[in-house]
């Protein structure tokens, strides 16, 4: 898949669920007491790359952009992979772009 189809299906992807998360927002705002809504609402707004910088565990079956190609296009190797997409790299190329990258901002 190339950049520009990627760009295209991520937009898609997020258009669908703008609406999804406002209307759980809007349902939060009156019941946040719920511990169904507490659990949902951390699962929501958890990072897409763990702490360690380990690439997540998504088994979608959507290929995304190489690294290369996802640093190529200006974005940060700590975020990669994109969501809802499967790396095309091993944990170690993530690794090892992620520890670049914390390195390059340090100095």
């Amino acid at each position: 898949m190339d950049l520009d189809s990627f760009e295209k299906e991520f937009r898609k992807f997020r258009d669908r669920v703008e609406p999804m998360l406002k209307e759980w927002e809007e349902h939060k705002a009156k019941s946040p007491e719920s511990e169904a809504a507490k659990a949902l609402d951390a699962e929501i707004h958890a990072p897409l790359v763990p702490e360690d910088g380990a690439a997540p565990a998504a088994k979608t079956g959507l290929k995304g952009p190489t690294l290369a190609q996802w640093l190529g296009a200006g974005y940060k190797a700590s975020a990669y992979p994109p969501a809802p997409y499967e790396s095309q790299n091993t944990p170690e190329e993530i690794a090892a772009a992620v520890a670049a990258e914390k390195a390059a901002a340090t100095t």
